[in-house]
């Protein structure tokens, strides 16, 4: 699901992103069920013509057995972007780095005590995400219809 809206003759544009992936996995004959949930939402300020800056936010979690009540982790990111928009292609250039997750254990260590992050989930997750989106418009002209 994609929201967006647009304001002051499209020089602030804002939009939110939900993502839901489902996950069955067979192995050894057995179904592993997971549940992926992503959350983004950014807001964009034209400073030149074609050319934007902004804020985006990521949250990223996964559920066990597809249960919302058995979350396996949770991870947010936060940080700027630039992206470039023309009629013949656009792109989006984001340096979101992880500011808050859970869990924040990483394993044993080889002494066998348990190693921790002091606020972040880098069990499956960077410090830092570096986000490349690239794009193509498709179809015609618009054309409009009483």
């Amino acid at each position: 699901i994609i929201l967006q809206k647009n304001f002051f003759d499209d020089t602030l544009v804002t939009a939110t992103n939900l993502m839901v992936e489902p996950e069955w996995e067979k192995m050894d004959g057995l179904t592993q069920k997971e549940l992926w949930v992503e959350w983004t939402a950014g807001a964009n300020y034209r400073v030149r013509e074609n050319w934007f800056a902004g804020l985006e936010f990521r949250n990223h979690m996964e559920f066990v057995d597809m249960n919302l009540g058995n979350q396996e982790h949770s991870a947010y990111f936060v940080g700027p972007s630039v992206h470039y928009g023309s009629e013949k292609y656009w792109w989006t250039l984001t340096f979101l780095p992880q500011v808050w997750g859970w869990p924040r254990g990483l394993g044993t260590g080889s002494d066998g005590t348990e190693i921790t992050d002091s606020r972040d989930h880098l069990g499956q997750h960077e410090r830092m995400e570096v986000r490349f989106r690239f794009g193509i418009p498709l179809g015609g002209e618009h054309t409009h219809v009483d």
